[in-house]
């Protein structure tokens, strides 16, 4: 999981990430670009209960795959919090079955980000292995 600080306009940085992934031969998993920019420009400020409004950190993300092997796909997630509401705690995985985190608190290097920029984007990278079965 990483992170990049940006200002300026969601919408821009959404369809600029797009084109720099698939410039490497990524390609969408999960959504499109459309839905989360759709969503921003359509929803944004509007009351999301107590202290709360509509920002970045409430849109859908988008996925990416890349086949990089016969038998290994990877996974790239995007999404994106916006300065001026809380920052938002991410669940923790519900079994630590093949999980590995390492690093420092993700919830404190996104707030620490968001004292310098407007947005922060979090990448989140996965690889997906598949073994053959023998009959």
């Amino acid at each position: 999981m990483r992170q990049a600080g940006f200002d300026g306009e969601l919408p821009d940085r959404i369809r600029a990430f797009d084109e720099i992934v698939k410039t490497h031969e990524w390609s969408e998993s999960a959504g499109s670009i459309t839905q989360p920019i759709d969503y921003y420009r359509q929803f944004r400020g509007r009351p999301e209960g107590p202290n709360r409004v509509y920002d970045a950190s409430d849109l859908p993300g988008v996925g990416y795959t890349r086949q990089v092997a016969d038998t290994t796909r990877m996974g790239l997630g995007e999404s994106w919090t916006e300065a001026g509401q809380p920052v938002r705690e991410h669940p923790e995985p519900s079994s630590d079955l093949f999980t590995h985190t390492s690093g420092p608190n993700q919830h404190a290097l996104i707030t620490e980000q968001l004292t310098r920029h407007h947005y922060v984007m979090t990448l989140t990278m996965s690889t997906r292995q598949t073994y053959p079965t023998c009959r």
